[in-house]
């Protein structure tokens, strides 16, 4: 009998890439989708099942698992890939953007989590793969609202092995760094102050020649399937490629200090 998985975010980008993967590799795949157009490509594949949900809102989470869970007997795994980035100065982010950015990249994450723990529980089996990023590992300038949000899924699905590993349910995180999406170029906001655009610029010229090397797209669906099918009942993190691993390691040599004056310098800020 094919295992069965939802994978959030899964229209387009990393999350399509996920989908197709998975189905390929026998599953069946429960895909959250952002519009009826990106339902509509996605069911192209008829090992995917697409539902268009806004995961900002409870409600529509609510909606959502209610009616997978009635149509499928038994749910094996779920990526949380669905994010969204917002490179700015803490004081030029609105309000609105800050709501949006916790709501989709943590507190669905957390509510999706809570709604699955009891279906997992019940076959004493599941696993959940929460998708962080280098953001998750290290702090750098104008994350301050991206990375807080995924240092919290770090600590928080680290946190939830300790009463869900006692029920069989498995829990891993994953970073890795900039692919070839629209991710990266639709975080920044716009108009920035002089006092900040020397800065911003040097970041986003940083990005972009991150963007521009060698495509790990592969690796990094590679990567997750494994975090899926590892047997291994525990919290685990992959990084995935050479830009996590090196910055988890240079972080844990150089200490926050001089790991801080090391990202200034490169910036010449």
């Amino acid at each position: 009998m094919a295992k069965t998985i939802v994978i959030t975010g899964a229209g387009t980008g990393l999350g399509a890439k996920l989908a197709q993967n998975f189905t390929a590799k026998g599953w069946q795949v429960i895909a959250t989708v952002f519009n009826e157009a990106e339902k509509q490509k996605a069911e192209t594949n008829p090992n995917i099942k697409a539902y268009p949900v806004n995961l900002a809102y409870y409600e529509e989470i609510d909606a959502f698992c209610t009616t997978i869970m009635a149509q499928y007997p038994q749910i094996d795994a779920l990526i949380n890939n669905a994010g969204m980035g917002l490179r700015s100065p803490i004081e030029l982010a609105s309000k609105e953007r800050i709501d949006l950015i916790v709501n989709v990249n943590y507190l669905a994450i957390v509510h999706l989590m809570r709604l699955f723990i009891p279906h997992f529980r019940k076959y004493n089996n599941g696993t959940f793969v929460n998708i962080s990023s280098i953001a998750g590992l290290v702090n750098l300038p104008m994350g301050s609202y991206y990375h807080s949000t995924k240092q919290a899924i770090e600590s928080f699905t680290a946190c939830s092995q300790y009463e869900l590993g006692k029920f069989g349910i498995k829990t891993r995180t994953v970073q890795f760094g900039a692919l070839p999406t629209n991710f990266s170029k639709n975080a920044s906001i716009d108009d920035f102050p002089d006092e900040y655009q020397k800065m911003i610029d040097k970041i986003n010229a940083k990005l972009t020649k991150n963007r521009t090397k060698k495509d790990n797209t592969q690796m990094v669906v590679d990567g997750i399937y494994k975090a899926v099918v590892d047997p291994q009942v525990t919290f685990k993190q992959y990084s995935i490629g050479f830009d996590p691993k090196f910055m988890k390691i240079i972080h844990r040599l150089l200490g926050h200090k001089l790991f801080r004056k090391m990202v200034l310098w490169n910036l010449k800020w």
